[in-house]
């Protein structure tokens, strides 16, 4: 054999053994070739597996379902937490109790749980994109870690006073519900926030009086006819005549609210004054004469009655007479007592200065003796404005109280009167059928009149709260468009996800399996 032979045969032989050395696949993808049907239909029967699981979790699986309504409280004071009447006000009042049980009869809502569940998915909250904006704001302010705390705390402090000042009444009402196979719709889901608002509002209004000032005014209920027929003839007219008063000092105090002695009411556009006016001609020219009346003629149904009438109406009267004049003493006393401890100090004060001043004699005692001076009047001027504002009260209320003893008294003098006269006869005549007759028909003209003006003073007490407070149709407007968002248990992305990994499981775990049958066949 020739050397170029031996060459060949030697690089050939080289070669046969590299290919020896190395693995091929092939024989693999050959024995693969021959279960691809089974590794097909695996695929398709996981797949299908898959999808049938993924609809089971749809169905089965609790949805949360979030619907809102954005609005805003239009009346005054709603940031401050009060109704335009002063009265108390919070938010949590539009989802309390007794707004969602109504709220639930109405819609009929039994269907889709129960009350304590509905209840618990209602919530509000603020909503201000400004608020949120500042607060990011001065969160990365404050994240920074070289801060002094002197620079924290004026940085935190800026945020105190700006956040104040941004306070804005926005809110949104929003419902949460776990839903699986019975859902709530979207329209009735919008109808019950809805609901909620408009129901909170009404019940504010006619329960709280939310658009009305806090005056307590008398309605027609006061007045019942039945009383001049069933009650003794004077003791029926004095019982006008007490609501009549009644229905006088709300009109005074209706009167210190803004435009009540400029505003007109009604068809005949009456006053306040005219009101008042005709009241008061009715309290003096027919209650009272009439009174007087009964008394000249001996007008009565029942002596022994009437007697024990007036002398109930003396005792009670005395004991409030009496407990006005025990509150004007101890007014007095608790004025007196703080004029004494007031005085001596500010004078033992001026005192003080006025002897230091006196006693310099060198440039050296000069200072302590002005500082001395300075903080005196300091003190001074700090508690000045609060003790005139104390005095103040203390006399308003000494002469509140000194005007209500001095009615108690006249009340009382008349009943006193009255015991006096009764205890003076034995037998009352019932008076003549004349006499009976006009003081009936008298005391009619008077029960309307009377009826006349509480309901006038209604008007104008109701007329002041619209014109000047927000009614209770405005007191939220809705800002923004219902809005509905659904949160699955399992996401589009999420099972996309759990899809492509179970695949490329199967992809790997399959032909795996195909491989060990196909060498355990070829063993064998």
């Amino acid at each position: 054999m020739s050397d170029s032979e031996e060459g060949r045969t030697h690089i050939t032989s080289r070669r046969d053994d590299e290919i020896d050395d190395e693995i091929s696949l092939k024989p693999y993808f050959e024995a693969l070739g021959g279960y691809r049907r089974v590794i097909g239909a695996a695929v398709i029967g996981v797949g299908a597996l898959f999808v049938v699981g993924v609809l089971l979790v749809f169905l089965i699986a609790p949805v949360e379902r979030v619907g809102s309504v954005q609005f805003r409280l239009l009346f005054d004071g709603a940031a401050q937490g009060q109704y335009p009447n002063h009265t108390p006000f919070s938010v949590s009042e539009i989802v309390a109790a007794p707004v969602l049980t109504e709220v639930y009869k109405v819609n009929d809502l039994q269907r889709f749980g129960k009350y304590e569940n509905f209840k618990d998915s209602m919530f509000v909250q603020q909503s201000n994109p400004d608020l949120d904006l500042l607060a990011f704001e001065y969160q990365a302010l404050l994240a920074d870690t070289k801060l002094s705390p002197i620079d924290r705390a004026r940085i935190q402090d800026e945020f105190k006073k700006k956040r104040e000042a941004m306070v804005d009444p926005s809110y949104s009402i929003s419902m949460r519900r776990h839903e699986r196979l019975k859902t709530l719709p979207r329209d009735l889901m919008d109808k019950v926030l809805m609901d909620t608002l408009n129901t909170w509002a009404k019940q504010a209004d006619e329960r709280k009086g939310a658009s009305k000032y806090n005056v307590a005014v008398l309605s027609a209920n006061i007045l019942q006819k039945d009383v001049l027929e069933r009650e003794d003839y004077l003791v029926a007219i004095d019982i006008l005549r007490s609501k009549t008063n009644r229905v006088l000092d709300t009109l005074t105090e209706i009167a210190k609210l803004p435009g009540a002695r400029t505003i007109r009411v009604g068809q005949e556009r009456v006053t306040l004054a005219d009101v008042r006016t005709s009241l008061e001609e009715v309290v003096r020219f027919r209650l009272e004469p009439l009174l007087g009346l009964i008394r000249s003629e001996g007008v009565t149904k029942n002596t022994r009655g009437l007697a024990l009438y007036a002398s109930n109406q003396l005792f009670q009267l005395n004991l409030e007479k009496q407990e006005s004049a025990d509150v004007v003493q101890a007014l007095q006393a608790s004025l007196r007592e703080y004029m004494a401890q007031s005085g001596p100090s500010s004078g033992d004060s001026k005192a003080g200065a006025s002897g230091s001043g006196g006693g310099t004699s060198g440039g050296q005692a000069m200072m302590p003796q002005l500082d001395q001076s300075f903080l005196d009047r300091i003190m001074t001027l700090s508690t000045a404005q609060a003790d005139a504002e104390y005095r103040r009260k203390l006399t308003d209320r000494l002469i509140e109280e000194s005007v209500k003893m001095a009615a108690r008294s006249r009340e009382a003098a008349y009943y006193d009167d009255l015991v006096k006269e009764l205890r003076g006869t034995t037998t009352r005549s019932v008076g003549s059928p004349e006499v009976v007759t006009l003081i009936k028909t008298r005391s009619l003209e008077a029960f309307n009149e009377i009826a006349k003006g509480v309901e006038q003073t209604g008007a104008i007490y109701r007329e002041l709260s619209a014109l000047n407070l927000n009614p209770s149709t405005t007191l939220f407007s809705v800002s923004g468009p219902f809005s509905l968002q659904t949160q699955r248990s399992l996401t589009v992305r999420t099972v996309g996800l759990y899809f492509v990994l179970l695949m490329m499981l199967t992809l790997i775990i399959v032909p795996i399996g195909c491989l060990a049958h196909h060498a355990f066949k070829k063993h064998v």
